[in-house]
């Protein structure tokens, strides 16, 4: 998977917060640890460290551990009163132990979080129904109208999508792989407080 095209909110990544799917952020990029955990949950023994270690990384499901890690994505370490260097969060093992060490394995990493969190109204002119959807800058209007789909209508792609309401002008042409902004749909600082953009679908009578 590419995860430079995947792009993520601070609130979708909130809610992977149980040990049956956990994510976290670690300097903007988002980490999902669900299959790692759930390797480790089998494979525990009686080490009462790795198990307290590993119950201590659940406490975090759904966080950012950035103040945990340098900008690099390295943990940082301190001296314990052993004059050992150890790591400040407990649960990132070194690379040496590479099965433990879900902060080095790239694989992990899905996707990175938004820089900026935007909102819009889809209309759907046949139902009249309208909902308010949080969306990512980066976001182009088919994977808008993607999560529309999974969260609110699964037949959405029985129709289009234009940024007015006039079906027959050409100013609301949308371009599905662009996003908001790249088809002039301009960041306005009252989005998530007042009345967004709408996008308006038009249901298809005849596909063909």
């Amino acid at each position: 998977m590419d995860f430079t095209k995947a792009y993520y909110t601070r609130d979708e990544v909130v809610t992977h917060n149980t040990p049956l799917n956990i994510w976290v952020i670690i300097h903007g990029f988002v980490y999902d640890l669900t299959s790692f955990v759930q390797k480790q949950n089998k494979n525990l023994n009686d080490d009462v460290k790795f198990y307290k270690n590993l119950r201590l990384l659940l406490q975090y499901a759904g966080k950012d551990l950035s103040c945990w890690f340098n900008d690099q994505g390295e943990p940082l370490e301190r001296i314990n009163q052993h004059g050992k260097s150890v790591f400040r969060f407990l649960p990132a093992y070194r690379k040496e132990n590479e099965d433990c060490c879900f902060w080095w394995n790239k694989k992990n990493i899905i996707g990175k979080i938004t820089s900026l969190e935007r909102y819009v109204r889809i209309v759907n002119t046949l139902t009249r129904k309208t909902v308010r959807l949080s969306v990512c800058e980066e976001d182009s209007i088919e994977t808008i109208m993607q999560k529309y789909k999974e969260t609110f209508n699964s037949n959405s792609e029985n129709y289009i999508v234009r940024k007015t309401l006039l079906h027959s002008a050409d100013d609301g042409q949308l371009f599905i792989q662009k996003t908001l902004t790249e088809n002039r749909i301009t960041y306005e600082k009252n989005e998530k407080l007042g009345l967004p953009a709408a996008l308006w679908l038009f249901y298809i009578l005849n596909k063909d």
